[in-house]
């Protein structure tokens, strides 16, 4: 059969749903997202449009987004500040796959890496307790400070000047120490979704911490908290079970 022949019939007899509308099995993946995973798939699509500079193609991949999903494009054409085209494609209803959505699987937390924020106000009790549910859960602790030494016995793995967000799964705030680097830290763990848990020590945990208040982040006010501290903990790195280090945002 020629290659000619071989297309025509490919053309006239064998064309597939998917040849028709081509946005049949992007919609398909997309349902079959955790609401997290919609939203950072949503992030993503309008940080990448959002560095385009030629209106045309911003324009362009907004439409190709609203023949995916309309709740989509409307999130994404916010975020750049453009009006929501009208779809020009067809509509396939396909069902949700939950195959495309690994965060339906489950994920084991050992070698997990953990950021353990104290200071000098820090007690030796809470940090033993902090560092216990942590191994307990085969999670690694490593201990953050301004400075090196050691903070309530306990040797500084990381200063505020030498860690880097992407050491770590998570972070968990023992300290109220109020720094910029500190900030920079929480704030890069908040934009990658990743888990942030932190203690109020004498109120100043929430200014350290302000992403906390966020859906899937947390600041304790119990001052009663070394028996909860590791049930509390068991909750924050439950998430990261569950989804393989990526928390919903939303």
């Amino acid at each position: 059969m020629g290659c000619a022949e071989h297309a025509s019939r490919t053309s006239d007899n064998e064309s597939t749903a998917g040849d028709r509308e081509p946005y049949s099995q992007p919609r398909m993946f997309y349902r079959g997202l955790t609401p997290g995973e919609q939203q950072h798939l949503a992030d993503t699509f309008a940080f990448e449009l959002g560095k385009c500079s030629t209106p045309m193609i911003r324009r362009r991949g907004l439409q190709m987004i609203l023949n995916v999903d309309e709740q989509l494009a409307d999130y994404v054409a916010g975020q750049l500040g453009l009006p929501v085209p009208t779809p020009n494609a067809d509509r396939v209803e396909p069902p949700p796959s939950p195959a495309s959505s690994p965060r339906r699987g489950t994920f084991p937390l050992d070698g997990r890496t953990v950021a353990v924020l104290v200071d000098d106000t820090t007690s030796a009790t809470e940090l033993e307790q902090a560092r216990a549910a942590l191994e307990q859960e085969r999670v690694r602790p490593l201990l953050v400070a301004a400075r090196g030494g050691e903070i309530a016995g306990v040797p500084v793995d990381r200063t505020f000047a030498t860690m880097r967000s992407v050491e770590f799964d998570g972070a968990l705030l023992l300290a109220g120490s109020v720094d910029p680097q500190v900030d920079l830290l929480i704030a890069e763990l908040w934009r990658h979704g990743k888990a942030i848990a932190g203690v109020d020590v004498a109120g100043q945990a929430e200014g350290v911490c302000r992403h906390c208040s966020r859906p899937g982040h947390r600041v304790s006010h119990r001052r009663d908290r070394a028996g909860d501290l590791h049930r509390d903990l068991r909750l924050r790195l439950a998430p990261l079970r569950r989804t393989g280090g990526v928390r919903d945002r939303r």
